[in-house]
């Protein structure tokens, strides 16, 4: 006698879906050296990105994004380490000024292959005081 296994028997309107998960090693954070500042004031903010896995990485650039609005940037916000290895952490500063009160998220990202990490939102507070230029 054979036997054979036959697949399971599917209802007509039932669709089967495939996917690829990619999971990237690198974890985001980011650390801002005020929660609120003056007009015309500048604020860090430090951005570390951690590979949890074992193996060295490479090329990972680090960013920072915000509201145009009412932020701007004292210089680059972007930064490349060229390799990061397993364990390790490595880190980006990166100055943001207060040009209009109000209250704006700050993030930070890492990209590794094509993919975006980003780190949990940060708001800083932009309030009143003698208008400086950025």
């Amino acid at each position: 006698m054979l036997l054979a296994a036959t697949p399971p028997a599917r209802a007509a309107d039932e669709v089967g879906v495939t996917a690829t998960l990619h999971v990237s090693p690198i974890v985001v954070d980011l650390e801002l050296s005020a929660s609120s500042v003056r007009i015309g004031q500048a604020v860090t903010a430090r951005v570390t990105a951690t590979n949890l896995g074992t193996q060295t990485v490479r090329s990972v650039t680090l960013s920072v994004r915000f509201e145009p609005v009412g932020l701007v940037p004292k210089g680059a916000t972007t930064a490349r380490l060229s390799q990061l290895k397993g364990g390790k952490s490595g880190e980006a500063s990166f100055k943001l000024c207060g040009a209009a009160v109000g209250a704006y998220l700050v993030l930070a990202q890492a990209e590794l292959d094509g993919a975006t990490i980003e780190s949990q939102a940060r708001l800083l507070v932009v309030t009143e005081g003698r208008p400086a230029k950025c």
